[in-house]
């Protein structure tokens, strides 16, 4: 009903979606419909099974990908649905930007996710717990979510209470990044990863694994990228990120690349070259 109403008020030429599940079926069939698909089948395989027996009812109804990890993975369910690669923006103006990379006693990590276990989170700890790396490094997790308690029994196990902190989420994230030293996103199979590059816009400098979407997202000379496959690369990798030249070099890089590559305005430009187009 509230679709309904919406559209008969707002008469709009495009209407954009972010789901397909949650009463969208009964928007009128004839608009033309720009589908934004946010997370791989991977993660949602049966909203995209709902996805591929629906899609039909829709005269014009276009897909946009987030990743090329996203898009190839959606192939198999839009079949022959225009699907095109528009990735997310960054509003760099809005993030603030670190200066120092000079780090105290200890260096700072920081990462920001949904506990769950395959965001990789554990990876984290167990690194940091390394004993060629104990009590050099403190880790914040920002976030909540079902593997929290496995994540605090981990902490427990390895007598880390006094170095890595669970925080929840915070409402000013992008205001955060700033005070830490190195942003750790070792998850796999990410529609994108937003925080990693709202931390990267930051200038923290960030190590994830080589593995889709940021394989392809990503550049090799402006993040560290490490074999999942390989015992001890991460530590390896934060021993390298140890210096503050190596840091500062990194975390400017890798700033100047989000900026050029992912700003809010080529996103915008993207979509409003796409509505154009139809």
């Amino acid at each position: 009903m509230y679709y309904r109403v919406w559209i008969r008020i707002d008469r709009p030429n495009h209407v954009i979606l972010n789901f397909l599940y949650h009463g969208e079926l009964a928007l009128p069939k004839n608009l033309k419909y720009i589908y934004i698909l946010h997370s791989p089948s991977t993660l949602i395989q049966n909203r995209y099974n709902f996805i591929k027996n629906n899609k039909n009812k829709f005269e014009n109804l276009t897909f946009i990908a987030v990743s090329d990890f996203v898009m190839e993975n959606a192939l198999f369910y839009v079949e022959d649905r225009p699907l095109k690669l528009i990735h997310h923006g960054i509003d760099t103006n809005r993030i603030t930007h670190k200066q120092n990379y000079k780090s105290e006693k200890v260096i700072k990590l920081v990462t920001a996710s949904a506990l769950e276990e395959w965001k990789g989170v554990q990876e984290i700890i167990y690194a940091i717990c390394h004993p060629t790396l104990f009590g050099s490094f403190t880790l914040d997790i920002y976030g909540r979510g079902t593997f929290e308690n496995q994540l605090i029994k981990i902490i427990s196990e390895n007598n880390a209470g006094s170095i890595i902190k669970i925080n929840g989420w915070i409402n000013n994230i992008e205001e955060v990044y700033c005070n830490y030293d190195i942003y750790c996103q070792m998850s796999q199979g990410e529609a994108f990863g937003l925080s990693l590059f709202e931390a990267m816009a930051s200038g923290l400098p960030s190590i994830v694994f080589d593995s889709p979407p940021f394989d392809k997202l990503i550049p090799s000379d402006c993040i560290l990228k490490i074999n999942p496959l390989l015992a001890n690369q991460l530590v390896d990798a934060l021993k390298l990120l140890s210096t503050e030249k190596e840091r500062k070099n990194l975390g400017e890089k890798a700033r100047n690349f989000v900026k050029e590559y992912y700003s809010t305005a080529k996103m915008v430009n993207n979509y409003m070259d796409l509505i154009c187009d139809q």
